[in-house]
This record gives structure tokens, sequence and C-alpha cells, in this order.
């Protein structure tokens, strides 16, 4: 992302001027094209009414910089302005998309291919957005009154709407029309060629049709709650729920706790398929991600004396013998325990697999709790409460530690915390000034010493994150660091 960045700031560091004009620009000027080339991935016209006003001294560069931010405000509808012709603001969509592109850089959502198997992408693509997780954070960029912890507590998740001059915004995104899919339960058989084909099983009820909405293709330009259920029929509930027993059999159900309840979060961290076993089968890559990308915690997020409670030297699994293993393990894997109740599963058995769409479905605890971290790898994890935790060190050097039950309360739980807040400084600081600012626990022996401009740059953004928890506006965020004096000139007093 930073040499696209410097790509675009150098080829957009003045705007489009004749030969005579080549006088320098001023602070406020150097403002405008900054924010300009960020937002709009473009360089700002000489003609622009705002360069014009800027250079006049009748607005001054901030307030020029929101104006342009502001072009991607979601309006009653959840889309973006239209002029007066019926089409879409460019610089509007530009900035939408803009903003789309950090979010999405930011997040530990590797390619569908990986996460979802090569025989399960097509489908699952065009029914599960995988940018469902930015867009939690775009609506509280660009909807009214929308506050910062409502990115992870909303109890619902985003459908796009895009603009596309194909008369069918559904299409596939391989660009051919989608069939109606088909689910149940198949076997293999012979056909009149001698290939072994896949046939519906006339002993497991056959065939039905699945006619879900799909996702939208093209350019993003407005977000609306999604209300879609994408239900499997219940005709096919006994294999699908293979034992498991799915709460709902909605494909594309959210699963609570604003972004960490989307099926495209869940499927792309929780990194295993089957049951986990609460000890050497755990989603620890949800944990170490979840930490990483909201809180900015990178392991090991505990010192050694945090974790001494925690060592069992008569536990079976290895890494619980060890001071050095737990600093790492008693942080991420007590968060798996939020997601012990979900598991990943196809809308189709194996004889099938051209046409079958993977999501992740809930089960209701049917068993009590138990102490965890485990002791012994238990069997039934998957069947015990959602209890989990949050346990880390802060990038002040306090102790963080908060025991909660399912995606609500965890994203809730986090909501409350400094690091959530500080982080999203961290997060859009990097990205406004190129400066990339270090959080680590400032009490750690082995946090390497800064010097006095690291630790400047440092304390801007603990409070620039501190005031985004109080005011709770991306928006307002932005424009502090906008008119920062390090926006413009950041490599001064690094």
């Amino acid at each position: 992302m930073k040499t696209a960045l410097f790509f675009i700031l150098a080829s957009a560091l003045y705007p489009v001027k004749s030969s005579a004009q080549v006088d320098a620009p001023t602070d406020e000027l150097m403002r405008l094209q900054k924010c300009y080339a960020l937002f709009v991935r473009e360089r700002i016209s000489a003609k622009d009414p705002l360069w014009i006003q800027v250079q006049n001294k009748t607005k001054t560069g901030t307030a020029a910089c929101m104006e342009i931010f502001d072009r991607a405000k979601l309006s009653a509808n959840g889309e973006i302005k239209k002029l007066s012709n019926g089409s879409y603001d460019y610089e509007g969509m530009q900035v939408l998309n803009t903003f789309l592109r950090f979010h999405t850089s930011q997040l530990s959502i590797p390619d569908y291919g990986p996460v979802i198997g090569v025989n399960n992408q097509r489908f699952t693509r065009d029914i599960t957005d995988s940018n469902a997780v930015s867009y939690h954070f775009l609506y509280s960029l660009f909807a009214k009154d929308a506050k910062y912890s409502d990115v992870f507590t909303k109890d619902h998740t985003f459908r796009a709407v895009r603009y596309t001059k194909n008369s069918d915004r559904n299409r596939s995104v391989l660009g051919v029309a989608m069939p109606a899919l088909q689910q149940g339960v198949y076997m293999n058989q012979l056909n009149a060629n001698g290939v072994n084909v896949p046939v519906p099983n006339p002993a497991r009820s056959g065939v039905s049709a699945f006619t879900p909405t799909l996702v939208e293709t093209g350019i993003l330009v407005g977000l609306v709650p999604d209300d879609v259920d994408n239900s499997i029929s219940t005709a096919h509930e006994t294999f699908i729920n293979s034992g498991f027993g799915f709460t709902s059999l909605n494909v594309t159900q959210h699963l609570g706790g604003g972004v960490l309840g989307t099926q495209s979060y869940l499927m792309a961290n929780l990194g295993r398929d089957g049951f986990a076993n609460g000890g050497t089968n755990l989603q620890r890559r949800w944990g170490k991600n979840l930490l990483s990308d909201f809180l900015c915690r990178e392991l090991p997020a505990l010192r050694s004396k945090d974790v001494i409670p925690e060592v069992d030297p008569e536990s079976t699994i290895a890494y619980r013998t060890g001071i050095s293993c737990m600093a790492c393990h008693s942080a991420m894997d007590p968060l798996a325990g939020a997601v012990r109740n979900m598991r990943a599963n196809w809308t189709h058995n194996t004889g099938n697999t051209g046409q079958r769409i993977k999501f992740i479905g809930e089960r209701t605890p049917d068993l009590g709790s138990m102490p965890f971290p485990s002791k012994v790898a238990d069997g039934s994890f998957h069947r015990r409460p959602a209890e989990s935790r949050l346990f880390y060190r802060s990038y002040d050097g306090s102790l963080v530690h908060k025991e909660m039950e399912g995606l609500n309360e965890l994203g809730a739980s986090m909501a409350e915390t400094n690091d959530l807040y500080v982080c999203a400084a961290k997060r859009y600081y990097q990205f406004l000034t190129g400066v990339n600012v270090s959080l680590a626990d400032i009490g750690d022996i082995n946090t390497p010493t800064m010097s006095t401009g690291e630790q400047e740059q440092r304390e801007r953004v603990i409070d620039l994150g501190l005031k985004l928890k109080e005011h709770q506006s991306l928006r307002t965020l932005i424009q502090s660091i906008i008119q920062s004096r390090t926006f413009i000139y950041p490599d001064q007093g690094v």
C-alpha cells in the first residue's frame, strides 16, 4: 500500500496548472493537494472551486479537505449523493472506494481462494461479500450520527449498493450469469458415456432449488442493513447439520458483535472446519488476528509474570507447560472460546462440490462450563457456553482482563477498552501522514527504546485515540490529523 501511496502523491504533488503558474503552494494549498490525492487518487485542478477558495484564503485547506471527504456521506437511503442528472457524484464514489481499499488492506482477510477451497470459490463469492467487514468501518465514517463503537456492537451487517453498466447488478464475479443452485444430497453414478458424475440420491430426499440473493457487483455507491434471508431448505436439514444442530440455515447470517460476526471475517479467521477441543485444536488464528486487527496488540501480548498462574507442568498439552509459550497462548486462545459454537459447513455434500456454498453456522450449547485454558483436550468444547476472555497488556502497560460470553459481549468489551480507539488512531495517522507509530507495551523490557521524535508521535496518536473514545467520530479524528502540521510535514520531528 505504501508504494501505491507514494506514486499517487508523487503524481499529484501539484494541481494541473498552465506553464505560467509555477508559484510555490502555501501550507493550506499543500494540505488540499495532499488530501485530494489521498481521497480521490487524482490531481486537483487549479480551476477547482475549492483550490481557488483556498488560494484566495477564503477557505482553509482543512475545511476544503473535509468538503471532499463529505462527498461520500451516506444519505437516508444509504447511498452517496446523486447529481441533478441522476448520476452519482464522481468524487464521492472515489472517496468511498478509497476508504474501502484502505480498510480492506488493514484486515487479516486472506484471499477467498485458500479460505474457501478450490471447489467452493465461485458461488461462495457470489453470496458472501468478502468486503463486509470493511462496510462496518465505512458506515461509521460516512453515515449520519454513527459512532465508532457501533463497528463492534451492531446486531447486523451491511449489504453493498453498487453501480454498474450491466443490466443485472447481481452478475457473477466471473462475468457470467449465475444459475439457480441446487441443494441436496448426491451420489456418484456413471452416465451414458461412462463418466462418473454426481446425481441426486433418491434415498436422501433428492434435490431442491436454492435461489439466494446475490452480492451486487460494480462500483460501491452505498450501504444498507443486510436483512436478506438466504436460508437453505429444511428438507435437507439432517444432512446439512451433520449432527451439529445449527440454530439457523441462513448461509449469510450475521452472528453478532458487529464486524466480528460477519460471515467473511469468521470464514477467513476460524482457521479450521472441524470441531475445536480447547487444546491442540483451537481457532487460534481468530484470536491472534482479532488482537492485531482491532487492538494493535501483537503476540506475545502478555509479560512472563502475567502467565505464571496459567503454566501447568502436569498438563498433557505441551504449550501449557512453558511460560514463553503461554505469553502468546494465554492472550489468543481464550478469545477462541467466543466462537467455539461455530463451524464451517457447505450447502451440499462432497459429491457435488461444483455448486456448493461454504458458510459459518452456530449451534446452541447443551453442556455446562469447563475451566479454560484447558488442562487437557475437551472433546465437548464446542458444546459448552461461548465463554471467552480479553487478556493482554495495553500500550500503556496496564493489564486488561475481561471475561465475557459470545460475540456480542466480546464486541461490547472491546468497545470499552482504550486500545480499540488508539489502534484506530494509529491506522488513520499512518494512512494520512505515512508515520507508523509503535504502540508496543511501554513497560515491557523487550520494547525497544524510542527516540524523542518517535515518542512524541506516539503520544500524539494516543491522545487522538483517547479523544476518539470520547467523541466517537472518525470524521473528527481525520479532521484533527489533516489540520496537524505532521500531515504536510511528516518528516519533521520523527
